[in-house]
């Protein structure tokens, strides 16, 4: 699991998105939805701070299923992402799967919602177990929202202040990824991955869309801070073939400073897995399909 940059003040974040809104064609559906997915809300010297994996948003022309190989093979495995604070109390726990170019996030702590990215079938679906009710969304407009706030950031001059395009340092035996950006107002950042190299090239692959994709979706609901840095630390990971092992931010704002970590630890699937991704089929059948932003708030 990967970290949010250091949250903007509100009215900074806030323009690039409202322009972001101004700017995109409308949607056939609303775009703004209260989701939890892989977020947790910590409370950082006075602002809110988000969490959650993010990789750079590619070209719509190379999208393709998570788990996509020129042989047509995909890889099955699961995730075990835990983000922790500095005392080592829990602030997100979620299982992801990955299984014939799907991705299923659940949620151990809030188990109600879950959400499926089905990239060949250009959508993202949340479901509500409680409500009975599931929202979509297509990746196209998570592709252009995410291009478009990405494109404003620079054209107003913030690039560097929000971690656009910021350089990667890899260390000697590529195991160790770090980027560094911000300012005294938004908070000084360090960004580290520790990694291991992966034994099969299609669990980066996968990985990083899954990475994507809630990145993409992060900024569609216009919730927490702008993903950018993030984007450029996996997007490394995603080229040099390696896994994330724990992943630490630290914020810095003058003497305060807050420290997070993430620890991945991978798994082969199991029955239970199978079993969940089984029940997943039938509530994308059973399940009323409602307006993104009639779907049930994630708290």
């Amino acid at each position: 699991m990967t970290f949010h940059s250091p949250p903007q003040r509100p009215a900074e974040r806030d323009a690039i998105r409202s322009h972001v809104s101004q700017r995109r064609s409308p949607p056939q559906t609303a775009i703004l939805f209260p989701i939890r997915s892989l977020w947790t809300t910590v409370v950082v010297t006075g602002a809110v701070m988000m969490f959650a994996m993010i990789q750079t948003a590619s070209a719509q022309s190379n999208v393709r299923p998570a788990s996509y190989s020129g042989g047509g093979r995909m890889a099955s495995f699961r995730v075990n992402n835990v983000v922790s604070d500095h005392q080592g109390r829990t602030l997100a726990d979620h299982d992801v799967l990955f299984q014939s170019g799907k991705i299923y996030d659940f949620s151990n702590q809030q188990p109600r919602f879950i959400t499926l990215i089905d990239i060949a079938g250009s959508r993202v679906v949340l479901l509500d177990t409680q409500s009975k009710v599931k929202a979509s969304i297509a990746t196209e407009t998570l592709l252009q929202v995410a291009a478009q706030a990405q494109s404003l950031a620079t054209e107003q001059g913030k690039a560097a202040r929000l971690g656009v395009n910021v350089p990667v340092n890899v260390s000697d035996n590529q195991s160790v990824f770090t980027t560094n950006y911000g300012d005294d107002v938004v908070g000084q950042v360090t960004y580290q991955v520790e990694t291991e190299a992966a034994k099969d090239r299609l669990m980066p692959i996968a990985y990083g869309q899954f990475i994507d994709w809630f990145g993409r979706l992060d900024i569609a609901r216009k919730t927490g801070s702008l993903p950018f840095a993030r984007m450029s630390v996996h997007q490394q990971l995603q080229g040099n073939n390696r896994l994330p092992l724990r992943t630490t931010m630290t914020v810095r704002r003058g003497s305060n400073s807050q420290t997070l970590t993430a620890t991945h630890t991978r798994h082969a699937l199991d029955s239970n897995d199978l079993k969940r991704i089984d029940e997943v089929a039938g509530m994308l059948t059973l399940f009323k399909e409602v307006d993104l932003k009639d779907f049930p708030q994630m708290h």
